[in-house]
């Protein structure tokens, strides 16, 4: 699911656990049947995951940021052609000027 901006595909995925879960929930109680209870419970585990592994992409790349300035390693960069958003694009251009700065002190230092 590529979506423009993050919050808004946060927000999609909020509102779709919500959903799903009292669809569930108005199921189960009319119908008390065990099954549908638990599809829609794994249903609710699956959406979940989703909106945790949508979130983290940000630390995974903040951390990947920070290991290259620890390790000194600066071949890395970010693509700033981010499926997440603007703000996410600015991350990345960001991301690449700093880098960019570190290995520019670095030359001048070899000089």
């Amino acid at each position: 699911m590529g979506f423009k901006s993050f919050a808004l595909g946060v927000l999609i995925r909020v509102i779709l656990i919500a959903l799903v879960a009292i669809f569930g929930a108005y199921l189960y109680l009319q119908h008390e049947s065990v099954l549908q209870g638990v599809l829609f419970l794994w249903v609710l585990v699956l959406l979940s995951f989703n909106l945790i592994s949508y979130v983290t992409v940000t630390n995974r790349k903040i951390s990947r940021f920070l290991e290259s300035i620890r390790y000194s390693d600066f071949s890395s960069s970010f693509t700033q052609d981010s499926n997440l958003g603007s703000s996410f694009k600015e991350m990345n251009m960001s991301f690449n000027e700093v880098i960019d700065a570190f290995k520019k002190t670095r030359a001048q230092k070899e000089e």
